[in-house]
């Protein structure tokens, strides 16, 4: 229907699509007449709650309805409470209150004002409030100032009502998300940053899972150091608290180590390194976000790269003679050599330069898809096994295959030594936790079946990063807790497709760390950790961007919002109604772009 004169209103409507099933409502009001009217209508479609999480758009394009202070968190607030109608207005003079902040402290509470009246309003034709409650401080109470650790308490308390506010929390991570969630309470509207409640009281709860990581992968492609902090400033703002950095691969080596320079030599170009300054930044600008950075130096596999530098420490295996097995990228199946005393030379220097930029920190050592097959096609490397007393045998390969293929006794003993050896040099220097991908539970162990045992020696405190298909028969997150490893799943949560970049409804309510997404008990891909210490080995889950097909141009909205969907169900688990959920992600997403990080769009509109 089309109006016109006095409170005239043309309405304009967007049937749903069966892919897109949201309404689109578009309301123009540009020929209003009567301010009154416009300013009703205004208010009471922002007030209504619109089914099936419909986008309304008021005279141009602008987000759904504010709702009270609370609507816009992500990840959503599970103990918390907002009354009163009258806005809390910060005043101009709005300052944090610390007694004696630590730097960290300090940096993070002026980031933090930064960003809340930095904003851009999401409503820029609403007008003020026409009654406010001076919001003139908020006291910050953090007496631990720790760098972030794996077993932080990140539980909060945060209360704002006029004319002053306190947050209090028992370390940096819990303070770090009280304010996060402070400047989430916050918008910008009619000039002014509001709350729009008269009192908020919020308690952040410790989230459900304290792994809540994401990998990215610059082996594959180069992630320049701005980039790769803004992915960290992202990771702040929705609650994921581990990068897990894939530094090396077959294809490069980006990492300028000062104790082996002679490895640049694999990386794509020489202006495409990370020097130690790089890494050391990267580090701190993640402690002062209380989140932890475990570098992953891929080993005894994926390590071509490393070869152009150090090809004595190499096993080169021809591509006619290596496995002919799709293991990541079509990349190079050569590996590091374990059956030399130069390799565990290298690698103790390693691990000692990257111990000295995170002390006591984590690391994670690759261990997945080595190819036997190619260990097996060097003549020198069998003579060497032999002279070291390891068997050299193999089965036959099926039609005339590679013998190996599936592994040998020894050549997979061999791979298990190298691991725990590599362990050992790594918690030499001082690393508190040592990450392996899931292959050294399920692969290189004694006999023949599928899944093998764990590699004999393997260190207990090991944490395994599960990422094959438990239908494919190997282990899962229920049998590795089980045998007593520490636990973090990357299963279902590989957000690198290309497919569609606004699914992050698979990646928030179908994929859980202690359930398999099958609820079928007969299904071979089922499990279900229930036993409550199991369940307390399970750490948590990891979106992972693997860096095939991703690179500069794309990488940031593959990871969101599918990460910040990944974090949610990590922290507070998926809430039951996804429209509502919909509802706040569009305004995370916002919230991202403002602060520069660019998200897929999920549907029209503008930020």
């Amino acid at each position: 229907p089309e109006g016109r004169g006095a409170g005239g209103l043309r309405l304009l409507f967007a049937l749903p699509r069966a892919e897109a099933p949201h309404a689109l409502f578009v309301v123009d009001l540009a020929e209003l007449d009567g301010a009154g009217t416009r300013d009703r209508l205004v208010r009471g479609f922002e007030r209504r709650p619109f089914a099936f999480g419909a986008l309304v758009t008021l005279g141009g394009d602008a987000p759904a309805a504010r709702g009270d202070a609370l609507a816009g968190l992500w990840p959503r607030a599970l103990d918390g409470s907002a009354a009163g109608a009258t806005p809390l207005r910060l005043a101009p003079t709005f300052r944090f209150e610390a007694p004696a902040p630590t730097p960290r402290l300090r940096r993070a509470l002026e980031r933090y004002r930064g960003i809340v009246f930095g904003q851009k309003s999401l409503w820029p034709r609403e007008a003020p409030a026409p009654e406010t409650l001076p919001l003139e401080s908020v006291a910050v109470d953090c007496p631990n100032d720790a760098p972030p650790a794996r077993d932080d308490d990140e539980s909060y308390r945060l209360v704002l009502e006029s004319p002053k506010g306190w947050i209090n929390a028992s370390t940096f991570a819990g303070c770090h998300r009280a304010l996060e969630a402070f400047s989430q309470l916050t918008v910008s509207v009619g000039g002014s940053v509001v709350v729009n409640s008269s009192r908020v009281a919020l308690t952040g709860r410790p989230p459900l899972f304290p792994y809540r990581g994401l990998m990215i992968d610059s082996g594959r492609h180069f992630l320049s150091v701005p980039e790769v902090l803004l992915v960290l400033d992202g990771m702040a703002a929705s609650g994921l608290n581990v990068l897990h950095w894939h530094l090396t691969d077959s294809q490069s080596w980006p990492w300028r180590s000062k104790s082996h320079p002679e490895l640049i030599q694999g990386a794509y170009r020489s202006d495409l390194t990370y020097s130690r300054a790089d890494l050391d930044l990267v580090v701190a600008y993640a402690d002062d976000r209380a989140i932890r950075v475990i570098p992953e130096i891929d080993l005894p596999g994926h390590a071509a790269a490393a070869g152009v530098g150090r090809p004595d420490v190499i096993v080169d295996c021809s591509p006619d003679d290596a496995t002919p097995i799709y293991d990541g990228s079509y990349q190079s199946p050569s590996l590091l050599d374990p059956t030399k005393n130069e390799t565990y030379a290298l690698l103790d220097d390693l691990f000692g330069e990257l111990a000295s930029i995170l002390p006591g920190g984590a690391i994670h050592l690759g261990g997945d898809e080595v190819q036997i097959g190619c260990m097996n096609s060097s003549a020198a490397l069998r003579e060497r096994m032999e002279t070291l007393g390891y068997n050299t045998s193999c089965p036959p390969g099926p039609n005339g295959a590679n013998p190996c293929a599936d592994g040998g006794p020894g050549f997979k003993k061999l791979v298990g030594d190298f691991v725990v050896r590599a362990q050992t040099l790594a918690k030499a220097h001082g690393f508190s936790s040592v990450g392996n991908w899931q292959e050294v539970f399920d692969h290189y162990g004694e006999g023949a079946a599928t899944p093998t045992p764990p590699i004999d020696g393997l260190d207990p405190n090991t944490v395994l990063y599960a990422w094959l298909a438990p239908a494919w028969g190997w282990g899962n997150p229920a049998t590795m807790a089980a045998a007593g490893f520490r636990v973090v799943s990357t299963l279902g949560l590989y957000v690198s497709s290309s497919q569609d970049n606004t699914d992050w409804q698979s990646y928030y309510s179908s994929v859980h760390p202690l359930a398999s997404a099958t609820t079928n008990t007969s299904d071979p891909g089922f499990y279900n950790v229930t036993d409550p210490q199991d369940v307390s080995r399970v750490l948590g889950g990891e979106a992972c961007l693997w860096g095939e097909t991703a690179g500069a141009s794309d990488f940031s909205v593959k990871i969101w919002p599918r990460a910040a969907a990944v974090a949610e169900a990590l922290v507070s688990g998926p809430e039951d109604d996804k429209d509502a959920a919909l509802a706040r992600l569009l305004r995370h997403r916002c919230r991202l772009v403002q602060r520069g990080i660019a998200v897929a769009e999920l549907q029209t509109g503008f930020c």
